[in-house]
C-alpha cells in the first residue's frame, strides 16, 4: 500500500478528490507515516538486539579487560557482573589514576577489535531506557536487526530517540554482527527452554485441579 500511495499517478488520483488533501500534503503525510514507520521498526530491531547480544557483548568485553590487566586489578573487574557494575567500579577510580589509566588501555583492544567509542559502556543505561515495550516479541534474526540499524546509525539525526545511547547501540550492532549465528541459537535455545517450563506448568496446574 505504500508503495502504490508513493507513485505519481495514485497521488494525482487522490489529489483530485473533491475535499481532498492537496498533492504536497498527502506526500508530505506519506513521508511522515514511513518516516514513523521506520522508527518503529528501529525500536524493534533494537529490542532484538538488545535482548540477544547486550549480555554477551559484556562478558566478552570483561574478559577482554581480564586479558590486558595486571594481577591487582583483574579481582575487581572478575567481580562486576553487569555493565552497570563496571561502570560503578570505573568511577569509583579518582580520575587520572594509575588504575583508571591501566582499565582504559586495557579497554582499547576491544574498542578497536569491534570498532568502537572509546567509552561507549558508559551508555548502557541509555540505550535500556529507549522505550520499546511496546515490541516486547521480535521474530527477526540479528542479521536483519544488524542490517537495519547499521543503517539506522548512518542517520543519526532522524533517530532523536537514541541521542544518549548512540556508542551502545553501535556496540550492539557491531557485536551482533560478528556473533550472529551463535546469538540466534542462543536465544533460540533459551526461547525453547521457557516454552518447556511454560508448558510444563501448565500441566502441572491442570493435574491439580482435576478432581481425585
Amino acid at each position: 500500500m505504500r508503495e502504490s500511495l508513493s507513485s505519481g499517478s495514485a497521488v494525482n488520483y487522490l489529489a483530485r478528490i473533491p475535499g481532498a488533501l492537496t498533492e504536497a500534503q498527502l506526500l508530505a503525510n506519506l513521508g511522515k507515516a514511513e518516516q514513523d514507520l521506520r522508527k518503529r521498526q528501529a525500536l524493534d530491531h533494537l529490542h532484538n538486539l538488545r535482548g540477544k547480544a547486550l549480555e554477551p557483548l559484556f562478558y566478552d568485553f570483561r574478559s577482554s579487560l581480564l586479558l590486558q590487566l595486571s594481577a591487582s586489578y583483574k579481582p575487581l573487574v572478575e567481580a562486576c557482573r553487569s555493565f552497570s557494575e563496571l561502570n560503578k567500579l570505573l568511577t569509583s577510580f579518582r580520575t587520572g589514576s594509575a588504575a583508571e589509566e591501566q582499565l582504559l588501555r586495557a579497554c582499547k583492544a576491544f574498542c578497536t577489535e569491534y570498532d568502537l567509542s572509546a567509552d561507549f559502556w558508559v551508555q548502557f543505561a541509555a540505550v535500556g531506557d529507549v522505550n520499546t515495550v511496546q515490541n516486547s516479541r521480535v521474530h527477526c534474526s540479528v542479521v536483519e536487526s544488524v542490517s537495519f540499524l547499521s543503517s539506522v546509525c548512518d542517520q543519526p539525526d532522524a533517530f532523536p530517540e537514541f541521542d544518549d545511547a548512540w556508542a551502545m547501540v553501535e556496540a550492539l550492532v557491531n557485536y551482533g554482527g560478528k556473533h550472529a549465528k551463535a546469538l540466534d541459537a542462543d536465544a533460540e535455545a533459551e526461547r525453547r527452554a521457557v516454552a518447556k517450563a511454560t508448558a510444563e506448568f501448565k500441566q502441572r496446574r491442570r493435574q491439580k485441579q482435576q478432581p481425585k
